[in-house]
Parts: C-alpha cells; structure tokens; sequence
C-alpha cells in the first residue's frame, strides 16, 4: 500500500459546515379542475391543454377561451373557488384565466344574440328609372324591407336610358352617409324605420368640337364610343373626354372650351381635357411645332458626360430647342478605378443603354427630357467557399452577410470580411486566399476570420479539421481531445531526477477533456467505488473528511477514484463495448499476448497486454500524458504557473475532489490535469520513463502515476511509481484513445 497521504503535511483539524445538494424538487400538489358548459351556445377550449385527467399541479397557469356558436355570446363565468385574474372572467368576456391552488369548479354560460329590425321603405318619385337596396351583398327590388338596426344599406338609382340623370334624393330616418342632388347612390346607416325616395330628369345638351387651323385632329368619346363628326346631341351631364391628335413633330398649343364644367385637362399642352356637358358646349384646340428642352449632367464626382447629335458635340448642362424625335447620344466617360453606377433619364424614350454600368444612353426626345448619371468605384464578384465538409463560411461588409458560393458587385477596396463557424467538434485547419495582389489579415491556421482588401480576382476557401469528439453511453456523454502526431519532441525536466529530459515522438491519439467523472463510471460499471459519495464524514485512518460535494458543485461530475490499476482496464474495455457495441473488437486490454481473451477484470496480479492498434478505449502512456498535460507550453503546472488557476490542491481543496472544469484549461483544452485526483498510466514504474517512438514503459516495478491529486502541489513533471493494487482517495484515471 502506497504512502499517500502520509506524505502531505495536513493542518489542524477544521470543523466545516455542510451543504447537501439536490438535483431535485419535491413533486408539486395536484388539484383537480373541472369545466362545464351550463345549458349550450358554445364550447371553450385550453391553453395551456389540460391533461385528460383533470388534474394539475399548483400554481398551474389557466388560461380559458370561450367559443360560441353563431348567434351566441357569452353571458357570464362562475366560479366556486378563488378569482380570475384581473380583465378576465367578467360577464361578457370570451376569456378567463387563474392560478390553480385548490380543487376548483368553474361554469361558463352563453346566451343567444338579440336583434332588432326596422321597416326600409324605398321608392321612385315619378318615372324614367328604379331603385334597389343592396345589404349583405343582395340586391333588393322589393319594398319595404326588414333590417337589422347598425346595417348599412346602399341604395342605388339606375335611370331608364342614358337620356335621364338622378335629379334629388328625399331621404327620411337612419344616419345619413352619402346621397345628394344628383347622385346615383345613397348610402345610410339604419337607426329606426326608414323611406328613401328618388327623383330623375331629363338631359339634353349639344356639343361643338374643331380643329383651329392644321397640323392634327380632334375626336371625342364616351360610353365607349367615339367620335369624329361635329356635333354631338342628348349629352347632358356626361363627361366627355376630347383628345387631341398631333401630326408628327406637333403638340398641343391651346384649348378654347365655352359651356359646360373642365374636369381635368385642357391646359397647354395637354393631349385631353375632360368636360361635364352642363349645357351647349363648344371645343377647339390649336396646335404647333414640338421643341424641347435636354438638360444633363453628373451626379457627384468621378467622371464627366456628353452629348451628342448630328455633328455637333455638347457639354453640361442643356442643349436647347431640340426637335422632337430626335436621337441624343449621352457618353459617359469615368475617371481611373470608377465605373458608370446609373442613369437617370426623365422625359423622352430610351432607345438603347441607359442601364447601370452601360457608358452611353441613346433618347429619343419626345418631351423636355432630363439626364443624369452617377460613378462608382469598380465592383468585383468574390468567390468563396469550404473545402470539404465540417463547418461553413460567411462573408460580411457593411451591415450584410453572405452564404456561398459568391459574394457579388463588391466595390473595390472594400474590407470584406469572412467568417469561419466549424461544425461541433471541428475548428478552423488553413485559409487559402488567392487573387490579383490580395492583401488580407486574418487567415492563419486555426484563425476564425480573415479579413479581404478586395481585388479582381479574388478566391477564399477555408478547411476545417477534428479538434474533439464527443461521445455518449446511456445519458452522460464524454469529450476526447485530438493531439496531433509529434515527432522528436522532448519530454520531462532537468529538475526532475526520475524525469530527465528525453526524446519521444507520437503518433496522432485523442484524451479525455476530464478525468473520468462518477456519473459515467456508474453508467459503465453500475457501481460508484469512489471515498467521496457525498455521504456525509466518513473516517479515513486517523481523519474525519466531509464526502459531499462543496456549495454548487454537482456530485456526479467529481471524478471516480478509489479505483485500482485493473479496474480501470476493465472499466476502458467495458465503454468500449458501451460505445461500440457487444461484440466489438476494438478492445485495448487482453488476458493473453495473442490478443484473443478480452480484459474484463481480475487480480492486481493478473497479466494485462495492450494493443495499441485498437481504436477503443485505454489508460494513456506516461509520454501521452505528459505531452497532454503540457499543452503546448511550458509551465509548472498544467496550463499555467500559478497553481491555483489550474489545480485543486491540498491549500485550496477544503481537503476533498471537486467537481471537474471548475479550473482553467490547459492550451489543448484538458481540465485538471495538475490536481484534483493522480491519474494512472500503462507504464510500469523505472528510474526514467520510456523514450522513443510511442514509448511504453514495461520494465520497472509497480505502476506510474502521474498528475498529483488534491493532497499534493507538484509541478506536472513530477512522477511516482504505486503498486497496482493501489486504490486512494486521491487517485483516478482518464481515458485515451486512437480513432
């Protein structure tokens, strides 16, 4: 039996308060609520849906919606028990909603809908049309009418033929909306008995239109006709369009309109006007010769524009008395770097270009026309994109983001940056960026972000690589760290007279992020041997030590201890087959060299032999270990020089295991690896580990430990040899494999 704990200089004996944890809450009281529908009109339904028993648990949010049937509202609510909260619950509210602490019955009762009718009388005040009554989307000729008080109703006079007109409306009861001297349609709101009466007149006007002078035509129209010949009778109170027809290169001069009411239109230059014939009308509209007005320029800065027809050049900003028809070519020429952005071209037509990045605009002049255009700095399209699988790839500038395969039209000089985000238990492998003299920061290995200048040509693509995998047995999962292959690196420590500086190298393997922890030993193995069960004190030699975990730690993540060397092999071999099924044959741990007698536990005496080429799971050599431990660096303690960063030990431990990852990690991401519980190793115990390529220690006596656990502070160099049979309080394991 080693000498553990014999070796640490323990201080007075402390009496500590304890803390028993719970991962737990006792089961909430259940009510049972019940809801009836007194008599019918409706159902109600539940939110959240009550279980079909009825009962909940107290404090159970209630909430109730009531559904009546068409012609039902909601009366009242009652209930036996309690109040509804505030806003629900009341007579005539569809909801209701409480908190259940009780046995509770509740009643909703609905109730039918009343309504109330008014007589609608309507009729046609002498001859020449009719009137009908449209409400709920019919059409009634009949009259009077039933309706429902709050309804509104339209009704609508329709003339015998189009020589007649609405004259008056007399309408009497209701609540007036529309409807005057000469309408169509009246529009009330039913408030009582109600009579409308309608009224119609006669039209009759006569209509002169003329072309004074040359140079185009006039024609008018309505009701779908049109007209060429003068003059038009029987047009009373119709609107009558009157369009004016140009020759080629002619517009409208004036319009000289007598009787009758203008519309819109009839203004110079405008090719229509609309009159209302309201009596004998006269129309005559006069035209000329087209020339207009062409103004343009640029925009901003960063290039200039001409224009050009015939064989005259111009500059900004006008070209006046332009012809109509006539073709202008607009050139725009950009300044170094910048290219054409837009146009922006009003009045005319555009025969060809004019669109964005286009250097010329063709427009025919058909009306004052308006040119304008702007620059922009070059934009290139830039591709982008993952090599393989693992991860994905964004790109971002400005205030948006893009997906591959390509980010379009970026503006050149733009900082754009991209964005590696690797899948679960990936990171970032390499970047490759390429392109016409690309200039970017970011993007070495393992970086997650590269940033771009961007350039023609531009191409970025990123890889991602395993950094860790996680794996589950039952509901506890676990996480093992990629270490990549080392060749000739040195191990150990000058200081160190077992551990003097040596050479190994490693091939690729994966180690435990944690020591392996109490809840995933249980799954495994059904049992927990481990000192510290949160039991309360317990009696160790001549010392009384609290097993429960400290204040907010959980008891299943402290690490297994207590465990002997073989126990171990037996638990790597059972989570193996956990992991990789029964009848796997990835198993480490053999009873014979041939590798055909799987290890499922035995005597500390019993020969175990490794096969290292399996990729199930296994205690670490002493050179893994201490390659882990380092992390890449070169501290004391695993992950730093200041111990109490990284390790539980005997000055900061209150003398038991904590829960793991509550200090920092190391660089390769492993939790104490330096304190908490030793961990053992394959190796067998000699004066100087083992050297070489993937060193095994077989020669020596007992076994290595290495890593010191709560009741030490050594630095992580440091090791010791323990007898097998060994099992402490202070001592566990953590797993390795080869995948």
């Amino acid at each position: 039996m080693r000498k553990y704990v014999c070796r640490v200089c323990l201080l007075v004996f402390l009496s500590f308060s304890f803390f028993i944890a719970c991962d737990g809450s006792k089961d909430k009281k259940l009510y049972s609520v019940t809801i009836k529908v007194v008599g019918e009109g409706g159902s109600y339904i539940t939110t959240p849906p009550m279980p079909d028993d009825g009962l909940v648990q107290d404090d159970y949010p209630l909430k109730i919606i009531a559904k009546p049937l068409d012609n039902y509202d909601v009366d009242r609510w009652e209930l036996d028990k309690g109040i509804f909260q505030d806003g629900t619950g009341g007579n005539g509210d569809t909801s209701a909603n409480i908190r259940v602490h009780s046995d509770i019955t509740i009643k909703l009762f609905f109730k039918e809908k009343i309504e109330i009718t008014y007589s609608v009388n309507f009729s046609v005040n002498g001859e020449n049309g009719t009137i009908k009554a449209l409400y709920d989307g019919v059409n009634y000729t009949q009259s009077p009418q039933n309706i429902v008080k709050g309804k509104e109703v339209t009704f609508k006079a329709i003339p015998s033929d189009d020589s007649y007109e609405v004259d008056k409306w007399l309408i009497v009861g209701g609540s007036f909306i529309t409807g005057t001297e000469g309408n169509s349609e009246a529009r009330i709101i039913i408030e009582g008995d109600v009579s409308v009466t309608v009224s119609f007149k006669k039209r009759l006007c006569q209509v002169d239109f003329s072309v004074d002078g040359e140079n185009g035509n006039i024609e008018a129209s309505y009701g779908g006709s049109t007209y060429t010949t003068s003059p038009i009778n029987n047009l009373f109170g119709t609107l009558l369009t009157f369009t004016a027809i140009p020759d080629t290169h002619y517009n409208v001069d004036s319009w000289t309109i007598t009787g009758g009411i203008i519309v819109s239109g009839g203004e110079a230059g405008n090719t229509e006007v609309v009159v209302r014939i309201t009596d004998d009308v006269t129309v005559s509209v006069t035209f000329s010769i087209k020339k207009y007005s062409v103004s343009f320029n640029v925009n901003g800065e960063n290039g200039s524009l001409e224009a050009s027809y015939g064989e005259n050049n111009y500059n900004p900003p006008i070209v006046e008395n332009v012809v109509a028809n006539t073709e202008i070519t607009f050139t725009a020429i950009p300044d170094s770097n910048y290219k054409v952005d837009n146009w922006t071209i009003t009045g005319g037509s555009i025969v060809s270009g004019g669109e964005a990045e286009n250097t010329e605009a063709v427009v025919r002049i058909t009306d004052d026309v308006s040119v304008s255009v702007t620059f922009t700095i070059k934009t290139y399209d830039v591709s982008f994109s993952v090599a393989g699988e693992n991860g994905s790839l964004e790109a971002s500038y400005g205030e948006n983001s893009y997906n591959p395969p390509i980010v379009e039209n970026v503006p050149m000089f733009t900082k754009l940056t991209f964005t590696a985000i690797p899948d679960t238990d990936y990171k970032v492998d390499s970047w490759t960026i390429t392109g016409d003299d690309p200039f970017f920061s970011g993007g070495e290995v393992g970086d997650i972000s590269a940033t771009v200048i961007v350039r023609p040509n531009i191409v970025v693509e990123v890889s991602f690589i395993p950094f860790q995998k996680s794996f589950s047995v039952g509901e506890f999962s676990f996480v093992m760290k990629k270490i990549d292959e080392v060749t000739d690196t040195t191990l150990g420590d000058i200081d160190q007279t077992n551990n003097q500086p040596h050479p190994v190298s490693l091939s690729e393997y994966w180690i435990g992020e944690t020591e392996v922890t109490q809840e995933l030993w249980q799954e495994v193995m059904g049992s927990n041997p481990s000192f510290f069960d949160n039991t309360g004190n317990k009696n160790k030699g001549h010392r009384t030590y609290n097993t429960n975990p400290d204040s907010g730690e959980f008891q299943g993540k402290r690490p297994v201890e207590n465990v002997r060397l073989h126990h171990c092999m037996a638990f790597c071999n059972m989570l193996t087959k956990r992991v990789y099924g029964e009848d796997t044959e990835e198993c480490v741990y053999y009873r014979d060299p041939s590798f055909n007698t799987v290890f499922e536990g035995g005597s500390s005496t019993s020969a175990v032999f490794m096969d290292m080429s399996k990729k199930g799971f296994r205690l670490p050599t002493e050179a893994e270990w201490e390659y882990a431990a380092k992390g890449g660096e070169d501290y004391t303690y695993s992950g730093s020089d200041t111990i109490d960063d990284v390790a539980w030990y005997e000055d900061n431990c209150n003398t038991k295991t904590h829960q793991v990852k509550k200090k920092d990690p190391n660089g390769y991401g492993l939790y104490d690896m330096s304190g908490n519980v030793s961990e053992w190793c394959f190796d067998s115990y000699s004066t100087q580990p083992a050297e070489g390529i993937d060193p095994v220690g077989y020669d020596g006596y007992g076994r290595v430990i290495r890593g010191n656990g709560w009741s030490s502070s050594y630095g992580l160099t440091f090791r010791e040899g323990v007898a097998p049979s060994l099992s402490s309080f202070d001592l566990g394991m953590r797993l390795v494999c080869r995948l």
